[in-house]
C-alpha cells in the first residue's frame, strides 16, 4: 500500500520545515535556511521530507557537529 501524496505549498514547507529543525535544536536563523533548502529540493523533483528527515534524525540523536 502506497501513502497518499501530500501536496503543501512554498508558505507550508517553510512554515513546516523552519519548525521541525526549531524542534531537534537547530537556531532560528539556520532553520530558515534548512526550510528554504527544503523548498528548492522540492522544486528540484525529489521529496523533500524523505531527503531532510535523515539530516534532522542525526542532529537530533546528537550524531552532528551542527548540535551545540
Amino acid at each position: 500500500m502506497n501513502a497518499p501524496e501530500i501536496v503543501l505549498s512554498i508558505n507550508e514547507i517553510l512554515f513546516y520545515f523552519t519548525r521541525a529543525a526549531v524542534g531537534v535544536g537547530v537556531p532560528y536563523g539556520l532553520a530558515q535556511d534548512f526550510a528554504r533548502s527544503s523548498v528548492w529540493i522540492g522544486f528540484s523533483g525529489l521529496d523533500p521530507a524523505k531527503v531532510s528527515l535523515p539530516a534532522l534524525q542525526s542532529i537530533d540523536s546528537g550524531k552532528s557537529i551542527l548540535r551545540a
